[in-house]
């Protein structure tokens, strides 16, 4: 305090970006960007050269996975409340920038970066207006469904989004899945030849949209291209329950926190 009266200084005091809340959408990215005004950097405790490496591995042995990348491993680890969670999400991750990824990719669509235009694809839609437009593109092979492409755009009228919609698939004739919640934006994208199926969102549909994803993320039957799904798999390891005890002691109906879940609820629409 005695610094900042003598400099007449700022002092800002926020909390770690783990969450992916605003102190990393709005400090944390910009640094890694290489963004003009901010840095971040990031040190381990296995890397530390005065941490005994007896000390660290005797942590990790006591530890869950999660807990020991986040205390010893620096990681961004959401696993309180965490719906999927990194340890559930990033095995379904197929990172097509190396050349291990690429080729696993080419094993499930040969002729990967081209998709064969007979082949089956699904499109979920989550619509909005007041929060963002998402959409989630997968093509299903003998050994998974492999998403390949999202959607995530607000404030757009619906020509703009069936526009770009149709950009995505390209010359793939996918099935389309949507919120039936939303009868108008349903109208409107048929006017521009996206005739989307209606997906029930009546009492309980979310949980089990999530349990069906989930399901398929155990069974490593539904894999996320790495450079195209970047977005849905941030909002994947981020999305978490909400927290819904009562001050008796008792909880609430079980739901999912809404924020960052749009391409989530997309996907289980998918």
């Amino acid at each position: 305090d005695a610094m900042l009266a003598i400099k007449e200084g700022v002092e800002i005091l926020t909390t770690t970006p783990r969450g992916e809340d605003w102190v990393y959408e709005k400090v944390w990215c910009l640094a890694e960007a290489g963004e003009k005004g901010y840095w971040a950097a990031r040190w381990v405790s296995t890397d530390n050269p005065v941490m005994s490496k007896a000390y660290v591995e005797s942590k990790r042995a006591t530890m869950s996975t999660e807990m020991f990348k986040q205390e010893y491993e620096a990681d961004f680890v959401t696993f309180q409340g965490a719906i999927y969670g990194s340890t559930m999400v990033e095995p379904c991750v197929i990172d097509d920038t190396t050349k291990a990824g690429y080729e696993q990719l080419q094993e499930l669509i040969p002729e990967w970066p081209l998709v064969n235009p007979t082949r089956t694809a699904l499109v979920g839609l989550d619509p909005g207006s007041d929060h963002p437009f998402a959409g989630c593109l997968a093509v299903v092979t003998e050994q998974a469904i492999i998403v390949i492409g999202e959607y995530l755009e607000r404030e757009k009228p619906a020509m703009v989004h069936a526009a770009h919609l149709k950009a995505l698939v390209g010359s793939l004739q996918p099935r389309w899945g949507v919120d039936r919640s939303q009868p108008q934006t349903i109208i409107e994208l048929a006017q521009h030849g996206i005739f989307a199926q209606a997906v029930e969102a009546g009492p309980g549909s979310v949980v089990a949209g999530i349990e069906r994803v989930k399901s398929w993320m155990i069974v490593r039957r539904i894999k996320f291209v790495k450079s195209r799904t970047k977005q849905l798999v941030s909002q994947l390891k981020s999305y978490r329950w909400k927290e819904t005890e009562r001050r008796d002691g008792s909880t609430g109906i079980q739901e999912p926190y809404k924020r960052k879940d749009d391409l989530c609820d997309a996907l289980s629409y998918m």
